[in-house]
């Protein structure tokens, strides 16, 4: 399953294929910013670009209930 690779590397890979980067950018690592959060580069024109405010707290809302059942 780990195919001898670090989870740390195995977790990137996979955020990388739920963002839905092309090979390209999964060859990027991922960056930090000040906080020591890892940071994925995105297509400029993600779906989430295009959301509004309230989209995006539907989403939220809507992926925290499904933790919930």
């Amino acid at each position: 399953m780990n195919e001898g690779r670090k989870l740390k590397d195995v977790v990137a890979d996979l955020i990388r294929r739920g963002l839905g980067l092309d090979d390209t950018a999964r060859a990027l690592s991922p960056r930090k910013n000040p906080s020591d959060v890892p940071l994925f580069p995105i297509d400029a024109d993600a779906p989430a670009s295009r959301m509004t405010v309230g989209e995006v707290i539907a989403v939220e809302q809507q992926s925290l209930l499904g933790e919930e059942t």
